[in-house]
């Protein structure tokens, strides 16, 4: 029997182990009653397998193995019932919750709001120049427990499933199907959203939100195009400059890992969330490129950041570099990422693949483009594997699921390495008429540059890879006009380019977010001139009652893909 096996019996167990399941059968139900039937069954299976694979242990003082078994189902049970996975699915629920809270915190002060929030397991408001009025003003606000909630019960919800099994390529690949539903209906809302929302300048001007967003990044294609652009400059200022390109994979240690590339569970897991692996990837990261920046070895490229099967990030980098700093460059890399957790089976052939890239042979854009296509939309993927390992999906369905992934868990998917600002890039994709005579001419390259979409002139105009950062065009930024919402000083606001002194503005129009549609009955359209619209009301206390009843019981569901784990 493994750990996919939905019947519960410890029939074929020798005498002994058998006996041992039976005398802890009452705890063991007293704690599986709390969940569906469905989690309940998976956690029997996993419960049995972990017994069946944990080794005796003789030590004087060390847990049997039913006993360190036992640990693991409250360890469990624990990060459940703390991250209320009930609630982190709903979204109704949330929104109900939220309200509760954001009412509460209002009559209960600072000090009572503070102390609610830690009771709710949901970390208080900080930051660098938040006060104690804008913490609190926080605290009564609906969308701030929103948020909040969503990210730390959907989080913690993951992360808990991820251990207890359920999430891997012989169950649900990188996420859970409940995570993929939350996220869909996310997008659904926010497109509903948009649909609602308008932008009204000064003019008068009347524009779609969900139009603008089409025609921005936040389109898939648009989005994929913009990062394939990007990659092609980098090999075309790589050629010009006779660089040599090279692809990395960069894993996190086993003790991140869950699972197995077979799906069972991984004996030095030690319980680490997705983030923890996150965080360890980035450190070394950053510890490699301080030790590249003392040896002055400059490198460009992207990063790409995916999940294993079992929801562990691991990440992909293209990367040009100085021929005769290549082999450097990997070494660097490899060290730092060796330098802890070495002695780990299988961290010498796994931690760290560099694959040379021959330009002869095929462009450098081939070794990425599935990777970035993966992430987004699955365009021209086709079946989907992990580790060379299918996991039963397609393309489109594996590039949703890990949307849904780095969503849930707020990483970042792909970042430059090196190479000129791409805000400046879009600033200037702003502008597009010709500049006057007496702009710098650069600025007017930079900018043909930018509206012809290519990304290796514009570099070269910037004054080269090396220098393009720090290059002659570069954001013009000026004072906010006003505190945030909060209060607090809000941060300088990007008002368009500079290149020798010259400013040039790119964003002219003064707009006002307005809504086109009230939920309110008998509503009436405030005055704003020759433009008619209704704005909705978010305050009406009517929406949300003050109910703080138990949620509703958690009904059984099945375990089959695509329906849902707690209904």
């Amino acid at each position: 029997m493994t750990y996919s096996d939905l019947e519960w019996s410890p029939s074929g167990l020798h005498s002994p182990d058998a006996y041992l399941l039976r005398s802890c059968e009452p705890d063991r139900e007293r704690i599986l009653e709390h969940y569906p039937a469905a989690v309940a069954q998976r956690l029997r299976a996993e419960y049995l397998a972990r017994f069946q694979r944990e080794p005796s242990d003789a030590t004087p003082g060390a847990l049997s193995k039913i006993g360190r078994v036992n640990v693991w189902l409250r360890d469990i049970h624990r990060q459940l019932k703390r991250s209320r996975p009930d609630v982190a699915y709903n979204a109704d629920e949330i929104e109900l919750r939220a309200g509760i809270a954001a009412d509460f915190c209002l009559r209960a002060g600072y000090t009572g709001a503070i102390g609610y929030c830690l009771g709710r397991g949901v970390a208080p408001p900080n930051g660098r120049h938040m006060t104690r009025e804008s913490i609190h003003a926080r605290l009564c606000d609906r969308s701030w427990w929103r948020r909040a909630m969503r990210r730390t019960y959907t989080r913690g919800s993951e992360n808990a499933f991820r251990w207890a099994g359920f999430v891997h390529r012989h169950a649900m690949p990188y996420i859970t199907d409940d995570g993929v539903k939350l996220h869909k209906e996310n997008k659904q809302r926010s497109r509903a959203m948009l649909a609602e929302m308008q932008v009204v300048n000064e003019q008068g001007e009347l524009f779609s939100v969900a139009e603008l967003a089409e025609k921005s990044v936040s389109n898939p294609k648009l989005r994929r195009g913009e990062l394939m652009c990007r990659v092609r400059g980098f090999e075309e200022t790589a050629k010009v400059a006779d660089h040599a390109a090279v692809f990395l994979t960069m894993t996190a240690p086993s003790c991140y890992h869950a699972r197995h590339v077979s799906g069972d569970a991984n004996e030095r897991f030690r319980g680490l969330a997705v983030h923890a692996a996150q965080r360890w990837l980035a450190k070394m990261w950053a510890r490699a490129r301080a030790k590249l920046a003392r040896l002055s070895i400059y490198c460009y490229g992207i990063r790409v950041v995916e999940p294993h099967h079992d929801g562990t990030p691991h990440w992909h980098a293209l990367l040009w570099t100085a021929k005769h700093n290549v082999d450097m460059l990997c070494r660097v890399i490899r060290d730092h990422w060796l330098s802890e957790h070495a002695d780990e089976p299988g961290a010498q052939e796994h931690r760290f693949k560099r694959i040379d890239i021959d330009a002869t042979k095929g462009s450098a854009i081939g070794y990425v483009s599935k990777y970035v296509a993966k992430s987004i939309d699955g365009h021209a993927v086709g079946e989907d594997l992990d580790e060379g390992d299918q996991t039963g999906l397609d393309g489109l369905a594996a590039a949703e699921r890990i949307e849904a992934w780095a969503r849930t868990y707020g990483i970042r998917q792909f970042q430059q390495l090196g190479g000129p600002s791409v805000t400046v890039w879009r600033e200037l994709r702003r502008l597009r008429d010709p500049l006057d005579q007496g702009a710098p001419e650069e600025l007017e390259k930079a900018r043909q540059c930018a509206e012809a979409g290519q990304w290796a002139e514009f570099i070269a105009v910037l004054g080269g890879i090396s220098r393009c950062r720090r290059g002659l065009v570069r954001l013009f930024k000026e004072p906010a006009r006003a505190p945030n919402r909060w209060g607090e000083p809000a941060p300088d606001k990007i008002a368009g380019v500079s290149c020798n002194q010259r400013t040039v503005r790119t964003r002219v129009h003064v707009w006002t977010l307005i809504r086109c549609f009230s939920r309110r009955p008998g509503a009436s359209p405030p005055d704003l001139g020759p433009v008619s619209i209704t704005v909705r009301d978010r305050s009406d206390p009517g929406e949300h009652p003050p109910n703080q009843q138990p949620p509703p019981a958690m009904l059984p569901a099945a375990l089959d893909r695509g329906t849902s784990l707690y209904e």
